[in-house]
């Protein structure tokens, strides 16, 4: 088996300890796995230490808001979720900032992507439900949620 020596504790480890990073010749990162944990551990509670909202917060600048701007948009919805009355996500966490997917792939948007502030379900459903758009399966009943939803995508594809 091939092995390789971390930078940081020195001893040596067998490669699949290391994670990989195509940045490196060897195709894996110089710490060990078990390194990388504690100093990213140790990182975020000093972090937390400072400010106990820097998480959150840091969420908020992956997408290009302020909590004053989330706070903005969230009263601009009534202080609840954009497709139901809640006002949390279901884990007691603050709402989701959704975003177009075709505009950025993954968690986190551009400023120029965002549509709503939603609670884990209703962002998990509609995710679900712009799949089911892109195959052409969606056929909604009058006042249900899908239809409500489906309102609610319209609106933001009209105003981009």
């Amino acid at each position: 088996m091939k092995t390789k020596i971390c930078t940081k504790c020195g001893t040596s480890r067998e490669i699949e300890d290391f994670q990989e990073n195509e940045r490196y010749k060897d195709g894996r990162s110089t710490w060990c796995k078990a390194c990388h944990k504690a100093a990213s551990t140790t990182s975020r509670k000093r972090c937390a230490d400072r400010d106990p909202d820097y998480h959150k917060n840091n969420a908020l600048r992956k997408h290009g808001m302020t909590v004053e701007s989330y706070g903005e948009q969230l009263r601009e919805q009534g202080g609840h979720c954009a497709l139901c009355p809640a006002t949390e996500s279901n884990n007691g966490d603050r709402l989701s900032v959704d975003h177009d997917h075709n505009c950025c792939v993954g968690k986190y948007s551009c400023e120029k992507c965002h549509r709503g502030l939603l609670c884990s379900t209703c962002n998990s459903r509609l995710g679900y439900l712009e799949l089911l758009i892109k195959e052409g399966t969606v056929v909604p009943k009058e006042g249900t949620w899908t239809s409500l939803a489906l309102q609610y995508l319209t609106q933001y594809a009209t105003e981009r």
